[in-house]
């Protein structure tokens, strides 16, 4: 899948000044209060933006006293939850269920009818992505911060051998307007997914968070990203997420990394610091057959927490070099530096704007 669209910085856009112009043009337009799927359709701003400025779109609503009735805030936690990891519409597999399970509140699946059901629409069916897609919506894939946050807004659970809605979000759905403002945020992630592949866990181009990427994996719990810094591993993958423009105050400035695009095949990247060549990562690097090694990029830290993923890479293992650096307070450190060749070229577009200033692109 191509490279449909490339997102500029957001500037002030998402201010709650301008989220509000944009939602007062809609509603003129339309002549009715505007949701999450009409300015999806209508293509004027993208939902994630006024749904995220206040939690979710019933927040937003609620600021500028135009929701139609008050949600509980437990209520109000299922639609944060939908809003952070869903609405970007990044898999198909968790909305179709719960858009399913809205509509047939009583309704049970075993695991394989579950197979069977994504099976007859379409969509991967193995075992590991059902069960990311139960660790996702009964909340066992996230930990930390997260973890906390989403406490208590389970929508799936285990009963017996069967899978169904808890009996908490059950009562959620007998609120008329939450059914109404859940399914416009699920309606509206479906519409947007059809931004991705939905036939393999990734599609190239599109834009991730690293949490994103390890649910979309099939890892079984969420890492924070501190633990993630530039990449990790689990298994028979590796994952490598790069900001080009790292500037003075980038977080993980503790080195000076010189991770850079030396064509649209090619990137020379650093490992994490002190490493040797017989750290264990980088062993695993020059074994990279045995290894599915993914690459993520975002241009700055004012891009937000997404990265485009380029795709799958191989280090050539003549470039693999051990050397020293120097670090934050001018000690050297040994690290290892290579060349990573993409199996397929960045596309064009999205190369020049990774490679130069917006104007040029």
């Amino acid at each position: 899948m191509g490279l449909l669209s490339i997102t500029i910085n957001q500037f002030a856009v998402d201010s709650m000044i301008e989220l509000k112009k944009s939602y007062e043009l809609l509603k003129n337009r339309l002549g009715r209060i505007p949701y999450l799927r009409d300015f999806e359709e209508q293509q004027t701003l993208d939902p994630v933006l006024i749904a995220g400025k206040k939690h979710n779109y019933y927040g937003f609503l609620d600021a500028i006293k135009e929701s139609e009735r008050e949600l509980s805030k437990e209520t109000s936690a299922y639609l944060t939850f939908a809003t952070r990891e869903l609405l970007t519409g990044i898999r198909r597999h968790e909305l179709i269920l719960m858009l399913k399970l809205i509509n047939e509140p009583n309704k049970l699946f075993t695991v394989a009818e579950l197979k069977q059901f994504f099976y007859d629409r379409g969509l991967l069916n193995d075992e590991e992505t059902i069960n990311s897609v139960i660790r996702t919506l009964d909340l066992s894939f996230f930990t930390g911060q997260e973890a906390k946050t989403y406490k208590g807004s389970e929508i799936i659970e285990f009963q017996g051998e069967e899978i169904g809605l808890t009996i908490e979000f059950k009562e959620a759905l007998k609120n008329e307007y939450f059914v109404k403002l859940i399914k416009d945020t699920l309606i509206t992630s479906k519409l947007k997914s059809k931004l991705f592949d939905q036939t393999t866990p990734l599609t190239r181009f599109q834009k991730y968070r690293r949490k994103d990427v390890i649910r979309l994996l099939k890892w079984e719990q969420q890492m924070i990203n501190q633990n993630i810094g530039g990449y990790t591993d689990f298994k028979d993958q590796f994952v490598i997420f790069v900001t080009l423009e790292k500037g003075d105050d980038f977080a993980g400035a503790q080195m000076a990394y010189e991770d850079e695009l030396l064509d649209a095949s090619t990137m020379k990247w650093f490992t994490k610091a002190p490493r040797t060549l017989n750290s264990p990562e980088v062993i695993k690097l020059k074994n990279s057959d045995d290894y599915d090694i993914r690459v993520f990029v975002k241009k700055s830290d004012d891009e937000g927490s997404d990265f485009y993923y380029l795709g799958e890479v191989k280090p050539k293992l003549d470039t693999i070099t051990q050397l020293k650096k120097p670090d934050s307070n001018g000690h050297m450190k040994k690290v290892v530096e290579m060349q990573l060749e993409f199996l397929q070229p960045i596309e064009t577009k999205l190369y020049r704007y990774l490679q130069f200033n917006i104007n040029n692109v």
